[in-house]
C-alpha cells in the first residue's frame, strides 16, 4: 500500500510507480496514476470526499482531471468499491462510496 498523507510522491520527469504484479492499494490525490497491467490481482485507487465523473482513462471532478490506466476498482477512504466502470462515482463526508453507471 502507498499513502501520501502531505506533500506528493516523486518520481521525475516521464518516470511512474511500477505497481508490479496488482494487488495494490493506493490512498493519494496524484497528477496520473497508471495501475499494473498482469492479470494478476487488482489495483484499487482510494478516493476522498467528492462527486468523481468515471470515464474510459480519466476520472475528473468539476475542477480537477486525473489520467488513469491499469487499475480495476475504485473506492472510499472508509469503503465502498466498486469496478472500475463509466459513471458516477460519489464519496460522502463518513468516506463512504456510492456507484452510479453510467447508462
Amino acid at each position: 500500500m502507498i499513502t501520501v498523507t502531505a506533500g506528493s510522491l516523486q518520481v521525475g520527469e516521464d518516470s511512474r510507480v511500477d505497481l508490479g504484479d496488482g494487488g495494490d492499494r493506493i490512498e493519494a490525490a496524484a497528477a496520473a496514476l497508471l495501475g499494473g497491467f498482469l492479470d494478476t490481482g487488482r489495483d484499487t485507487l482510494v478516493l476522498p470526499t467528492g462527486v468523481y465523473a468515471v470515464d474510459a482513462g480519466r476520472i475528473s471532478t468539476t475542477d480537477a482531471l486525473l489520467p488513469v490506466r491499469g487499475v480495476n476498482v475504485l473506492a472510499g477512504l472508509s469503503g465502498g468499491s466498486f469496478c472500475y466502470a463509466p459513471g458516477t462515482l460519489t464519496v460522502d463526508a463518513a468516506g463512504m462510496a456510492s456507484f452510479v453507471p453510467e447508462a
